[in-house]
């Protein structure tokens, strides 16, 4: 005997499959090195990559069902596909390195401008051009990531410092560090900026960041745990946190790893034992009235200036 819910089961499934041979028409679904799933999508001639767990991805799959069929794509469908996408990625597609703002391939080094043509800045000893297409790395985006402007030819960097309080003796060495964050390849210089209440330690540090990783959330406060410390730089480049007043050892160990480069491990649900396994390289930047950094591998890694 047929059930109502054996029905609804058949349809959904139906219309999962329906969905599947929509979209893999404009797709590619590949994964990194760490089993992560990625979808590569074909838009009005320009690629764009996606995490297949992301909401970005679903929304996709949500307008793309709706302007072709002229209806609504149920929330049990969409989840059912994103699945089977996830697992034919990790078991089925090609493995890709994949880049969040910067990378670093034989061309030379890359800066994704997360613009909507998907643009990117090849630099190199030749000089520096925007390409966009196949030509460029795999870089993926998290919704907080802002565009940087299509940079031309020409200008001057010193009007910067008529907007930011950095002394005159230490212009250059905060210039150089700006332009090692964009170096996929080696180890990260952590900032800290000292000085106290008024001195615009927010402020400079605010548009330093906006140089080369805008984000929604400029500047962010210390996460209480170290494990949202790596979690949340999943999704961003250059990690920002403002009006530091401690820094356990705990927590200065985990910014010296990502600094220099490392992994963390952490439970994927309480319910099993499977981990997820986090390895970055990120620049680091924080502010505080009082020095903060006193740990010395992360002394060692780090550039103190006093506003």
């Amino acid at each position: 005997m047929t059930t109502k819910k054996s029905n609804d089961q058949t349809k959904e499934k139906s219309l999962a499959n329906q969905v599947m041979e929509l979209i893999l028409k404009d797709c590619e679904l590949v994964h990194n090195e760490q089993k992560e799933a990625y979808v590569l999508v074909n838009k009005s001639g320009i690629r764009q990559v996606f995490d297949v767990r992301s909401k970005s991805f679903s929304d996709w799959i949500s307008n793309k069902y709706y302007t072709s069929k002229k209806s609504a794509l149920p929330e049990a469908s969409v989840k059912t596909v994103i699945g089977t996408l996830a697992g034919k990625a990790v078991y089925e597609g090609k493995t890709v390195k994949i880049f969040t703002r910067i990378a670093k391939t034989e061309d030379g080094y890359w800066l994704d401008l997360c613009n909507d043509k998907w643009e990117a800045v090849l630099i190199n000893k030749a000089g520096w051009q925007v390409l966009s297409g196949n030509t460029i790395p795999l870089f993926s985006r998290s919704n907080s990531m802002q565009p940087i402007p299509t940079p031309i030819a020409g200008g001057s960097i010193d009007p910067l410092w008529d907007l930011v309080n950095i002394p005159v003796e230490v212009r250059l060495i905060v210039v150089a560090w700006l332009l090692e964050c964009l170096r996929e390849d080696t180890p990260h210089v952590v900032m800290e900026f000292v000085g106290e209440q008024g001195s615009a330690k927010s402020t400079t540090q605010k548009l330093l960041k906006m140089l080369i990783d805008p984000n929604i959330a400029n500047l962010r406060a210390a996460p209480k745990k170290v494990e949202d410390v790596w979690i949340g730089a999943i999704n961003c480049h250059l990690i920002s946190f403002e009006n530091i007043s401690y820094l356990g050892q705990e927590y200065q160990d985990a910014l010296c790893v990502m600094a220099t480069g490392g992994a963390h491990a952490t439970r994927t649900l309480y319910t099993n034992k499977e981990e997820v396994i986090i390895e970055l390289r990120k620049p680091i930047i924080l502010n505080g009235i009082t020095v903060n950094v006193t740990a010395q591998d992360l002394l060692d890694r780090s550039l103190h200036i006093e506003l």
